[in-house]
């Protein structure tokens, strides 16, 4: 189940350790290639991890981030163990969940949320409030 990106934990403090699932969607994946995003807070090691494609089309993983916390990131794909393709990077604060749609060309990262073929009447809610207000910029 995920959490509600709206939500904010007032059991945590900025800073406390959480656990934050990191999905992105339209990746345009080969045979044999592997997909990861690369993390970086401030005053924190680099983070590379691994993705796993899930039967929904999205590729999953978690991570340990600090909550509230700046975030920088990028997905990159490999392939016969070199880099071949890579998203740009980006910023937001750490939250529970970080959602993305790898982007239609190079220049352009799209950040909308992905259409499902059915949405319930809260995630229709939750995809028009996204697009009004852009996601982690």
């Amino acid at each position: 189940m995920k959490k509600n990106p709206l939500f904010i934990d007032s059991t945590k403090f900025q800073g406390d350790t959480i656990v934050t699932v990191v999905e992105i969607s339209n990746v345009p994946m080969q045979s044999g290639d592997s997909l990861f995003v690369k993390t970086k807070q401030e005053g924190e090691e680099e983070q590379v991890t691994h993705l796993v494609p899930h039967d929904d089309g999205y590729w999953r993983s978690q991570l340990h981030l600090l909550h509230q916390q700046p975030l920088r990131y990028h997905f990159f794909l490999i392939r016969d163990n070199r880099i071949v393709e890579t998203t740009a990077q980006k910023s937001c604060m750490a939250s529970y969940l970080l959602q993305e749609r790898w982007p239609d060309s190079e220049d352009n990262f799209n950040t909308s949320v992905p259409q499902l073929k059915s949405l319930s009447p809260f995630d229709e809610a939750l995809a028009r409030f996204h697009e009004r207000i852009g996601r982690c910029r």
